[in-house]
């Protein structure tokens, strides 16, 4: 008859045991829950952390009524009696000029310089974002930023460059 016990050397070749793979994989999916379960704090807490300002590493964020209704520093203009202008004094030289007394040709320059996808998009271009991320990433300097995001940095003064957070450079 046939030896029927079995050898050291097939009993080597069998499969692995079963319970080696379950502890593996249950390492890896309590991992996953770990990292999904961080991730969905920092969502949840990071408009918080914005919205406070905390460590001041975001700078001030602008209220509804600020971006509604922006306030322009105007230069002052100084006139002789008989309505003769002087000369102004500014910090700023703005004068608000009314949407429809601007060309539409200014428009579709500003926009076809600026964001060339502005009416594909919602105000953030997410190709646009990881362009410039990954621009980046290869040591390019290069932005994601639509006309949407640079308006408020370009227009709103949020209070000078001690509320702008410690890597800004101008007064936003």
């Amino acid at each position: 008859m046939a030896n029927l016990k079995p050898t050291a050397a097939s009993a080597s070749t069998g499969p692995k045991p079963t319970a080696t793979r379950r502890r593996w994989l249950l390492r890896v999916t309590s991992w996953a829950w770990v990292l999904f379960g961080l991730v969905v704090i920092l969502f949840l807490v990071y408009p918080v952390l914005v919205s406070t300002n905390f460590m001041f590493l975001f700078g001030k964020s602008p209220s509804l009524a600020d971006l509604e209704n922006p306030k322009v520093e105007r230069a002052s203009e100084l006139y002789t009696s008989d309505g003769v202008l002087i000369g102004k004094y500014f910090r700023e030289n703005r004068s608000p000029v009314p949407l429809s007394k601007m060309s539409p040709l200014l428009i579709k320059a500003l926009v076809a310089t600026e964001d060339v996808r502005y009416y594909e998009h919602s105000g953030i271009d997410l190709t646009a974002v990881l362009g410039g991320f990954y621009a980046s990433l290869r040591g390019e300097k290069r932005g994601g930023s639509t006309i949407t995001s640079s308006w408020p940095k370009t227009f709103i003064k949020f209070g000078g460059s001690k509320a702008a957070g410690p890597w800004a450079t101008s007064r936003w």
